[in-house]
């Protein structure tokens, strides 16, 4: 331990050193430290531990006034780290005068105070005192001193019993306070988090020490590079890392057809009506181990994450030192690999990585292919090859490929038009593959487009983009039409300006640069034509299109690089490489935007794993019994399971996607809860899922099943923790009828839950 700290101490002084010379690039070290690491690791590890737990207002009422010899008690559960305990009052809408005692009890500890009422605020939380408490149970009593009727204040109370039924002078209740705790919870994931944090500061000193020779350290600092982003998304995403939850089609496509079928014919089929190639290879790489699915879903997860750190990083090899120094470098590799320019859930995800494929290919354009080992060439190729043939919006390529091939024949080296004849070609099979294939995921009720609204839906949503980088504010407000139109001229005046600089400098990096415009329109195109993105002659007025979602990931990124590009473009042109300086700040101040713009302070990289449908930890067993019925966020996954849906008529995603049958009961459709329901006929219950009306509990609950005569014959613990949200039962002697369930708590008590449950029958 001694020697390691001592490591850390003697490359702190090499990091001094070096920074020493330059004020400003040792500011930048220290800014990104701050604000690219130990800020936003802080919001996250905060807003992972931090916990609120509200009553549900069930069947409201009012205790009555709280006069003088009125008494209510209840037991309650204080959990560790408790910040705030609050319960809700009430005034009657008007000024009441007097004193109630409020008290806390904790075997011989007691914690009592004397309210005067005035302080109480009608419908709202009166936090109490609980100093020197410890967690566990307790005991809250509440007393009248002096109220008289018609001058004295209330108490709500709720049939949602959170821990335990309140006693109202001296009778149970049936009813519970309405009560409001806040606290912080330190479990396995925090501290996860705060271990890569405090691993991810250690890397980026390590970094940092390597730069003082940037030739000789080079694959140090792309290792270094990987790993920092590795360890940045596990500490701000541990549903992708060291807490890993399946996503989407990453089960029920890529691991179940690399488990069942060949791999010929796993490379053939398709997702979402495309070829994923990239991802298929991956897939039946990581399946042909032969681990079982709780293990093979865990490296997916990760090496998708690492496959994105490797991708992205690649921008700060030597080859790429002209286009700026390596911390300018470095900095634009973090923003897409560690940042992200959308969620984590849009980049970092198995079936979503290829979406940041663009970035490889952008930097495999800026190469040298005349410089290059055949051997490496070769490899280079077969990468663009499987990298293009990932998403079905890299066809985008294809016209442009076709474009630079029909004008610049003449001028590309050999090397150059195999490099976008294997573009040509992976597109061009993309195409025919989805086109072979449009009965499974065409819409041919789609309604007509007209060329005026096409223009100008391709045109909003591409402005729209571009206004999401440099104000994230609108992605989710309503924009005026004179903002947008502000944005527009912007955009145009942008637009121009590149046309000119392109025009001058005619170099590589121009061609790239309106290659990338190409396919900032192209994408916007396909997004217009599949009716992903849609408006009418009211557009303009809204920001509809500023929404982050996936199918903008290629536009954000093009327009990104493009800002990446413009100080070398700038520097090679004689008007602007007067002022060297000037160039050499831009980049700095590329830097901080970056920096400030995509650092995840908001904590929205990634959905949270008590808030999620899927617990791959305890699931995955069900997995490989080839039995199944396992919700995998946000769909379900089964197999040799008959599937229903039971409860209210709703257009919840989980709801709409699900592919089993449907259910729906009247007496449900207004109704946000229940604890209990009557089943459409006699089911073998083997599997169940539902989800409660809290993302922490604190205790768990229990499916109580009877007969059509009211036997109780099924009595079922909840598989995962209190904490869960959704929560699934396993039946193991599933040849029993059940007509009607009853949700409980552990005590007994009744559960609430919400009225839409998944049921999974044995098949005969």
């Amino acid at each position: 331990m001694i020697k390691f700290f001592g490591i850390i101490v003697y490359k702190s002084k090499c990091i001094t050193e070096y920074y020493s010379k330059d004020k400003v690039k040792l500011f930048l070290a220290i800014f990104f430290l701050i604000a690219g690491i130990i800020l936003p690791s802080f919001v996250s590890i905060r807003n992972s531990a931090k916990r609120e737990v509200e009553s549900r207002q069930y069947e409201l009422d009012l205790v009555g006034e709280i006069i003088k010899g009125s008494s209510f008690q209840e037991k309650i559960y204080l959990p560790k780290h408790i910040s705030k305990y609050g319960v809700m009052f009430a005034t009657y809408g008007r000024k009441n005068t007097g004193k109630i005692k409020i008290e806390i009890i904790q075997g011989n500890k007691k914690n009592s105070k004397i309210v005067d009422v005035t302080e109480i605020k009608d419908n709202d939380y009166y936090y109490l005192n609980i100093k020197g408490l410890k967690s566990g149970e307790a005991i809250l009593r509440v007393e009248g001193i002096n109220g008289t009727i018609g001058n004295a204040v209330s108490m709500h109370k709720t049939a949602d019993i959170m821990y335990n039924e309140m006693i109202q002078n001296g009778q149970p209740s049936h009813r519970s306070f309405v009560q409001k705790i806040l606290f912080y919870e330190y479990d396995g994931i925090v501290k996860g988090q705060i271990i890569f944090t405090i691993l991810s500061v250690i890397c980026y000193i390590y970094f940092l020490s390597l730069l003082g020779n940037e030739e000789k350290n080079n694959r140090k600092i792309y290792v270094s590079t990987v790993l920092l982003i590795y360890l940045i998304v596990a500490s701000r995403a541990p549903v992708l890392t060291f807490k890993v939850e399946p996503f989407a089609e990453q089960v029920f496509n890529f691991l179940y057809n690399a488990r069942t079928y060949g791999v010929f014919k796993n490379l053939t089929l398709m997702e979402g009506g495309y070829l994923p190639l990239f991802h298929r290879i991956i897939a039946l790489m990581i399946v042909k181990l032969g681990f079982n699915a709780k293990i093979t879903v865990y490296l997916m997860s990760n090496i998708a994450v690492v496959v994105v750190g490797m991708m992205v990083s690649v921008f700060t090899l030597n080859r790429y030192r002209k286009y700026g120094d390596i911390f300018y470098r470095f900095v634009v590799c973090m923003v897409f690999g560690a940042f992200g320019i959308s969620t984590y859930s849009e980049t970092h995800t198995f079936i979503t990585m290829a979406y940041l494929n663009i970035v490889p290919l952008f930097c495999i354009s800026l190469l040298d292919f005349r410089k290059m080992k055949r051997w490496r060439f070769v490899l280079l190729m077969l990468l663009v090859f499987l990298l293009v043939l990932s998403k079905f919006l890299y066809v985008v390529l294809l016209p442009i490929s076709v474009a630079i091939l029909i004008f610049m024949w003449r001028k590309l080296v050999n090397r150059e038009k195999i490099y976008l004849g294997l573009v040509l070609l992976a597109t061009s099979i993309q195409i025919l593959y989805a086109y072979r294939n449009k009965d499974l995921w065409v819409n041919e009720n789609r309604p007509e487009l007209k060329v005026s609204n096409f223009i100008s839906n391709v045109l909003h949503q591409s402005v729209q983009q571009f206004v999401n980088i440099f104000n994230s504010g609108i992605d989710s407000s309503q924009n005026i039409l004179n903002l947008n139109i502000l944005y527009l001229m912007i955009f145009l005046m942008v637009l121009v300006f590149l046309l000119y600089l392109i025009i001058r400098s005619k170099s590589r990096e121009s061609i790239i640069i309106l290659c990338l415009v190409g396919i900032t329109f192209g994408v916007s195109s396909i997004n217009v034509l599949s009716r992903i993105w849609s408006g009418n002659y009211e557009l303009w007025s809204n920001s509809l299109g500023a929404i982050n979602m996936w199918h903008s990931i290629l536009i954000k990124v093009s327009i990104l690089l493009i800002l990446v590009l413009m100080p070398y473009v700038m520097k090679i042109d004689r008007r602007f490489n007067r002022s060297p300086v000037m160039i050499e700040y831009l980049s700095y101040i590329i830097i901080v935007f970056l920096v400030i713009r995509f650092s995840p302070l908001k904590n929205e990289t990634i959905y949270k794993n008590n808030k999620i449908a899927s617990d791959w930890s305890i699931y995955s067993k069900f997995y490989d019994s080839g039995k199944y019925l396992i919700p995998v966020e946000p769909f379900f996954t089964s197999e040799n399971e008959k599937i229903s849906y039971i409860g209210r008529a709703t257009d919840s995603f989980l709801v709409k996607t699900y592919q089993g049958q449907k259910y729906f009961i009247e007496n449900l459709r207004d109704l946000d809860a229940i604890t209990e329901i009557s089943l459409p006929y006699p089911m073998k219950i083997e599997y169940l899922y539902v989800k409660r009306i809290r993302d922490y509990n604190f205790n768990k609950i229990k499916i109580v099943g009877y007969t059509e005569k009211g036997e109780k014959i099924l009595d079922l613990l909840q598989l995962n923790k209190s904490e869960r949200e959704y929560i699934g039962f396993h039946n193991t002697s599933s040849k029993v009828e059940v007509s009607k369930l009853e949700f409980v708590m552990e005590n007994n008590n009744k559960a609430y839950v919400i009225p839409e449950i998944f049921i999974g029958e044995p098949l005969k």
